[in-house]
Protein backbone atom coordinates (compact mmCIF):
# COMPACT_ATOMS: atom_id res chain seq x y z
CA UNK A 1 0.00 0.00 0.00
CA UNK A 2 1.43 3.34 -0.92
CA UNK A 3 2.22 6.00 2.12
CA UNK A 4 -0.83 8.34 2.65
CA UNK A 5 0.47 11.68 1.27
CA UNK A 6 -1.60 14.86 1.96
CA UNK A 7 -2.05 17.30 -0.53
CA UNK A 8 0.10 20.38 -0.62
CA UNK A 9 -2.10 22.97 -0.01
CA UNK A 10 -4.07 21.31 2.67
CA UNK A 11 -0.96 21.44 4.56
CA UNK A 12 -0.18 24.71 3.99
CA UNK A 13 -4.18 25.67 5.20
CA UNK A 14 -3.32 23.41 8.52
CA UNK A 15 0.14 25.53 9.07
CA UNK A 16 -1.65 28.34 8.71
CA UNK A 17 -4.60 27.37 10.82
CA UNK A 18 -2.25 26.33 13.71
CA UNK A 19 -1.09 29.34 13.69
CA UNK A 20 -3.66 31.67 13.81
CA UNK A 21 -5.00 28.90 16.98
CA UNK A 22 -1.85 29.65 18.68
CA UNK A 23 -1.79 33.55 18.23
CA UNK A 24 -5.13 33.61 19.28
CA UNK A 25 -4.78 31.43 22.53
CA UNK A 26 -1.93 33.77 23.05
CA UNK A 27 -3.74 36.99 23.03
CA UNK A 28 -6.48 35.11 24.97
CA UNK A 29 -4.35 34.20 27.96
CA UNK A 30 -2.65 37.99 27.91
CA UNK A 31 -5.97 39.34 27.88
CA UNK A 32 -7.46 36.73 31.02
CA UNK A 33 -4.95 38.00 33.55
CA UNK A 34 -5.35 39.47 36.70
CA UNK A 35 -2.11 41.75 36.89
CA UNK A 36 -2.60 45.59 35.95
CA UNK A 37 -4.49 48.23 37.05
CA UNK A 38 -8.64 48.38 36.43
CA UNK A 39 -11.67 50.70 37.11
CA UNK A 40 -14.90 49.38 38.72
CA UNK A 41 -17.52 49.65 35.78
CA UNK A 42 -20.32 48.06 38.36
CA UNK A 43 -21.33 46.59 40.87
CA UNK A 44 -24.76 44.95 42.05
CA UNK A 45 -26.15 46.18 45.61
CA UNK A 46 -26.96 43.66 47.10
CA UNK A 47 -27.94 45.85 50.30
CA UNK A 48 -30.32 48.10 48.85
CA UNK A 49 -32.26 47.25 45.75
CA UNK A 50 -30.98 44.66 44.38
CA UNK A 51 -29.82 46.22 41.16
CA UNK A 52 -26.48 46.64 38.92
CA UNK A 53 -24.85 50.23 40.17
CA UNK A 54 -21.85 52.34 38.97
CA UNK A 55 -20.52 55.16 41.38
CA UNK A 56 -20.29 57.94 38.62
CA UNK A 57 -17.28 59.66 37.65
CA UNK A 58 -16.72 61.82 41.19
CA UNK A 59 -15.61 58.30 42.66
CA UNK A 60 -12.28 56.74 41.80
CA UNK A 61 -12.56 53.33 42.35
CA UNK A 62 -9.55 51.22 41.17
CA UNK A 63 -7.96 48.13 41.79
CA UNK A 64 -3.93 47.42 41.35
CA UNK A 65 -2.33 44.21 40.93
CA UNK A 66 1.31 43.40 40.33
CA UNK A 67 2.70 39.73 40.22
CA UNK A 68 2.25 38.69 44.04
CA UNK A 69 -0.16 41.58 45.61
CA UNK A 70 -2.87 43.52 45.08
CA UNK A 71 -4.87 46.92 46.52
CA UNK A 72 -8.09 48.39 46.26
CA UNK A 73 -9.39 52.08 46.58
CA UNK A 74 -12.64 54.04 46.68
CA UNK A 75 -12.01 57.48 46.71
CA UNK A 76 -14.33 60.57 46.90
CA UNK A 77 -12.86 63.07 44.17
CA UNK A 78 -14.91 65.87 45.08
CA UNK A 79 -14.48 66.10 48.69
CA UNK A 80 -11.04 64.52 48.52
CA UNK A 81 -11.97 61.58 51.03
CA UNK A 82 -11.03 57.87 51.27
CA UNK A 83 -13.87 56.31 51.33
CA UNK A 84 -12.01 52.62 51.76
CA UNK A 85 -9.21 50.60 50.67
CA UNK A 86 -7.95 46.98 51.19
CA UNK A 87 -4.95 44.81 50.15
CA UNK A 88 -2.46 41.71 50.85
CA UNK A 89 -2.05 39.22 48.67
CA UNK A 90 -3.55 36.77 45.95
CA UNK A 91 -4.02 33.64 43.72
CA UNK A 92 -4.60 33.35 40.52
CA UNK A 93 -5.55 30.09 38.35
CA UNK A 94 -7.66 31.12 35.40
CA UNK A 95 -10.97 30.73 36.64
CA UNK A 96 -10.47 31.33 40.40
CA UNK A 97 -9.11 34.56 42.29
CA UNK A 98 -8.18 34.31 45.91
CA UNK A 99 -7.49 37.91 47.73
CA UNK A 100 -5.91 37.53 51.43
CA UNK A 101 -6.50 40.27 53.81
CA UNK A 102 -3.25 42.12 55.08
CA UNK A 103 -4.73 45.82 55.63
CA UNK A 104 -8.29 47.37 55.47
CA UNK A 105 -9.78 50.72 55.55
CA UNK A 106 -11.99 51.53 57.42
CA UNK A 107 -10.77 49.10 59.94
CA UNK A 108 -12.60 45.52 60.20
CA UNK A 109 -10.68 43.31 61.99
CA UNK A 110 -12.40 40.02 61.06
CA UNK A 111 -11.13 40.69 57.57
CA UNK A 112 -7.36 40.56 58.48
CA UNK A 113 -5.96 37.16 56.75
CA UNK A 114 -9.18 36.44 55.77
CA UNK A 115 -8.91 34.87 51.99
CA UNK A 116 -12.21 36.15 49.86
CA UNK A 117 -12.07 33.90 46.98
CA UNK A 118 -14.16 34.79 43.63
CA UNK A 119 -15.27 33.02 40.72
CA UNK A 120 -13.95 35.04 37.75
CA UNK A 121 -14.82 35.33 33.87
CA UNK A 122 -13.16 37.44 31.23
CA UNK A 123 -15.42 38.81 28.84
CA UNK A 124 -15.67 41.82 25.84
CA UNK A 125 -12.28 43.07 27.83
CA UNK A 126 -13.83 43.16 31.22
CA UNK A 127 -12.96 41.29 34.63
CA UNK A 128 -16.17 39.99 35.88
CA UNK A 129 -15.95 38.36 39.47
CA UNK A 130 -18.20 37.14 42.12
CA UNK A 131 -17.27 36.08 46.08
CA UNK A 132 -18.15 36.13 49.48
CA UNK A 133 -16.24 37.57 52.87
CA UNK A 134 -17.40 37.01 56.43
CA UNK A 135 -17.18 39.67 58.66
CA UNK A 136 -17.53 39.16 62.81
CA UNK A 137 -18.37 41.07 65.91
CA UNK A 138 -16.65 40.68 68.99
CA UNK A 139 -17.56 41.57 72.35
CA UNK A 140 -14.67 43.56 73.52
CA UNK A 141 -14.23 41.75 77.28
CA UNK A 142 -15.28 38.36 76.69
CA UNK A 143 -13.49 37.62 73.13
CA UNK A 144 -16.83 35.73 72.32
CA UNK A 145 -18.33 36.18 68.43
CA UNK A 146 -21.61 38.05 68.83
CA UNK A 147 -22.95 38.14 65.19
CA UNK A 148 -21.37 36.48 61.96
CA UNK A 149 -22.26 38.08 58.41
CA UNK A 150 -21.44 37.00 54.94
CA UNK A 151 -21.30 39.13 52.43
CA UNK A 152 -21.78 39.03 48.39
CA UNK A 153 -19.49 40.83 46.13
CA UNK A 154 -20.32 40.61 42.52
CA UNK A 155 -18.49 43.49 40.00
CA UNK A 156 -17.15 44.13 37.06
CA UNK A 157 -14.04 45.63 35.98
CA UNK A 158 -12.29 47.65 33.24
CA UNK A 159 -8.57 48.25 32.71
CA UNK A 160 -7.86 51.30 32.94
CA UNK A 161 -7.33 53.64 30.10
CA UNK A 162 -3.99 55.63 31.30
CA UNK A 163 -1.24 54.75 29.12
CA UNK A 164 1.57 52.34 29.62
CA UNK A 165 5.03 52.88 30.61
CA UNK A 166 7.70 51.21 27.52
CA UNK A 167 10.14 50.80 30.67
CA UNK A 168 8.60 47.53 33.06
CA UNK A 169 11.44 47.84 34.98
CA UNK A 170 9.80 48.95 38.66
CA UNK A 171 6.64 46.59 38.19
CA UNK A 172 6.52 44.79 41.08
CA UNK A 173 5.74 45.22 44.84
CA UNK A 174 8.55 47.45 47.08
CA UNK A 175 9.13 47.50 50.63
CA UNK A 176 10.61 50.59 52.55
CA UNK A 177 13.93 49.04 53.41
CA UNK A 178 15.43 52.38 55.04
CA UNK A 179 15.02 56.40 54.81
CA UNK A 180 16.62 59.77 55.79
CA UNK A 181 14.41 62.57 57.84
CA UNK A 182 16.65 65.35 57.02
CA UNK A 183 19.53 66.03 54.39
CA UNK A 184 23.13 65.21 55.92
CA UNK A 185 21.45 62.62 58.65
CA UNK A 186 22.58 58.92 58.79
CA UNK A 187 19.33 56.41 56.96
CA UNK A 188 17.10 54.66 59.62
CA UNK A 189 15.89 50.93 59.20
CA UNK A 190 12.04 50.93 58.45
CA UNK A 191 10.62 49.91 61.66
CA UNK A 192 9.58 45.81 61.42
CA UNK A 193 5.96 46.78 62.93
CA UNK A 194 4.77 48.91 60.01
CA UNK A 195 4.27 47.68 56.67
CA UNK A 196 5.22 50.20 53.98
CA UNK A 197 4.62 49.16 50.62
CA UNK A 198 4.76 50.59 46.58
CA UNK A 199 3.16 48.44 44.24
CA UNK A 200 3.72 49.39 40.69
CA UNK A 201 1.43 48.12 37.39
CA UNK A 202 2.33 49.45 34.01
CA UNK A 203 0.25 52.23 34.48
CA UNK A 204 0.10 53.27 38.24
CA UNK A 205 1.43 53.69 41.15
CA UNK A 206 -0.19 52.97 45.00
CA UNK A 207 1.60 53.29 48.53
CA UNK A 208 0.31 52.02 51.95
CA UNK A 209 1.50 52.53 55.01
CA UNK A 210 0.23 50.46 57.66
CA UNK A 211 0.32 48.95 61.05
CA UNK A 212 1.21 45.33 60.75
CA UNK A 213 0.14 44.53 64.56
CA UNK A 214 -3.26 45.81 64.31
CA UNK A 215 -5.33 46.96 61.68
CA UNK A 216 -5.02 50.98 60.81
CA UNK A 217 -3.91 52.27 57.79
CA UNK A 218 -2.22 55.48 58.50
CA UNK A 219 -1.46 56.53 54.93
CA UNK A 220 -1.88 55.77 51.03
CA UNK A 221 -1.88 57.52 48.03
CA UNK A 222 -2.13 56.71 44.47
CA UNK A 223 -1.87 57.89 41.11
CA UNK A 224 0.22 57.56 37.29
CA UNK A 225 3.68 57.83 36.91
CA UNK A 226 6.29 58.29 34.02
CA UNK A 227 9.26 56.70 34.01
CA UNK A 228 12.62 58.10 32.07
CA UNK A 229 15.30 59.92 32.98
CA UNK A 230 13.22 61.17 36.10
CA UNK A 231 10.92 59.04 38.10
CA UNK A 232 7.77 61.31 37.87
CA UNK A 233 4.50 60.35 39.93
CA UNK A 234 0.93 62.29 39.21
CA UNK A 235 -1.08 62.16 42.57
CA UNK A 236 -4.68 61.57 42.07
CA UNK A 237 -5.69 60.39 45.66
CA UNK A 238 -4.38 60.83 48.51
CA UNK A 239 -4.79 59.67 52.63
CA UNK A 240 -5.02 62.08 54.46
CA UNK A 241 -6.78 64.56 52.93
CA UNK A 242 -5.94 67.89 52.44
CA UNK A 243 -2.49 68.15 52.09
CA UNK A 244 -2.03 70.36 48.80
CA UNK A 245 -0.34 66.80 47.09
CA UNK A 246 -3.51 66.44 44.41
CA UNK A 247 -2.94 66.64 40.70
CA UNK A 248 0.59 68.10 41.71
CA UNK A 249 3.35 66.15 39.60
CA UNK A 250 5.91 65.21 41.52
CA UNK A 251 9.52 64.38 40.18
CA UNK A 252 11.88 61.71 41.89
CA UNK A 253 15.99 61.30 41.13
CA UNK A 254 16.23 57.79 41.03
CA UNK A 255 18.88 54.81 40.55
CA UNK A 256 18.57 50.56 40.39
CA UNK A 257 21.31 49.48 42.11
CA UNK A 258 21.63 45.97 43.49
CA UNK A 259 18.09 44.84 43.16
CA UNK A 260 17.87 47.98 45.41
CA UNK A 261 15.36 51.01 44.39
CA UNK A 262 17.03 54.54 45.54
CA UNK A 263 15.00 57.92 44.77
CA UNK A 264 15.37 61.51 46.08
CA UNK A 265 12.84 64.42 46.04
CA UNK A 266 10.47 66.36 48.25
CA UNK A 267 6.95 66.84 48.01
CA UNK A 268 4.31 69.73 48.81
CA UNK A 269 2.92 68.96 52.62
CA UNK A 270 0.69 71.35 54.51
CA UNK A 271 0.30 71.72 58.06
CA UNK A 272 -1.52 74.14 60.54
CA UNK A 273 0.42 76.24 63.21
CA UNK A 274 -1.36 78.14 65.63
CA UNK A 275 -4.40 78.34 63.50
CA UNK A 276 -2.51 79.10 60.52
CA UNK A 277 -2.08 77.29 57.49
CA UNK A 278 1.53 77.02 56.47
CA UNK A 279 3.20 75.31 52.92
CA UNK A 280 5.68 73.63 52.88
CA UNK A 281 7.89 70.74 51.89
CA UNK A 282 9.16 66.86 52.66
CA UNK A 283 12.32 65.60 51.90
CA UNK A 284 11.99 62.29 50.43
CA UNK A 285 15.48 60.17 50.76
CA UNK A 286 14.61 56.65 50.88
CA UNK A 287 15.48 52.72 49.74
CA UNK A 288 13.30 50.25 48.82
CA UNK A 289 13.85 46.26 48.07
CA UNK A 290 11.50 44.17 46.67
CA UNK A 291 8.61 42.08 48.02
CA UNK A 292 9.07 38.47 46.99
CA UNK A 293 7.29 36.04 48.58
CA UNK A 294 3.39 35.74 48.19
CA UNK A 295 2.32 34.76 51.64
CA UNK A 296 0.25 37.08 53.11
CA UNK A 297 2.09 36.04 56.52
CA UNK A 298 4.79 38.15 55.18
CA UNK A 299 2.53 41.27 54.93
CA UNK A 300 1.59 40.76 58.96
CA UNK A 301 3.98 39.98 62.10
Amino acid sequence: MPPLRIPFFLLIISIIFSACSDKKTTKEKEAETVEGSWNLIKYYDYDVDNQWKSHGDSIIYQKHITPNSFVWLNFDKKNERLIGMGGGTFEFSGDQYTEYIAFFYPPIESLIGQPIPFDVEFKDGQWLHTGYFVTETTDIESGDITARDTVKIEEIWERTKAPVNKNTELVGTWQLKSYKENLGEPYIEYPDFIGSLKLLTPTHFTWIKYDRHGDEVYAAGSGTYTYGEEYTEEIHLIYPENTGQIGKSLDFKYQIDENQWYHFGYVPSIRIESGIIVKDSALIDEYWEPFKNSDVKDLLL
